[in-house]
């Protein structure tokens, strides 16, 4: 008889999704919030896209990927 230490897992379990939850916080990374007050003019914007051009097409393939998904899931 083969014996199964159900604590011994959940421990095991537990230290799996502590360490993939630290991977995915390294791995993501925010966007950065456009902060000026009042009136902005075209060149902060176009500064500022330029800027976060990795960081937002990344976030683009992100909702593209789970948009997807999501048809394929819903049948949309």
């Amino acid at each position: 008889m083969r014996s199964f230490d159900l604590d011994a897992e959940y421990r095991a379990n537990e230290e799996w999704r502590v360490s993939a939850a630290a991977e995915q916080q390294q791995v993501q990374r925010p966007v950065a919030a456009l902060m000026a007050s009042g009136k902005t003019n075209l060149r902060q914007l176009v500064n500022h896209v330029t800027n976060q051009r990795e960081v937002l097409e990344e976030s683009f393939a992100s909702g593209k990927s789970k948009r997807k998904e999501a048809g394929g899931r819903y049948g949309w």
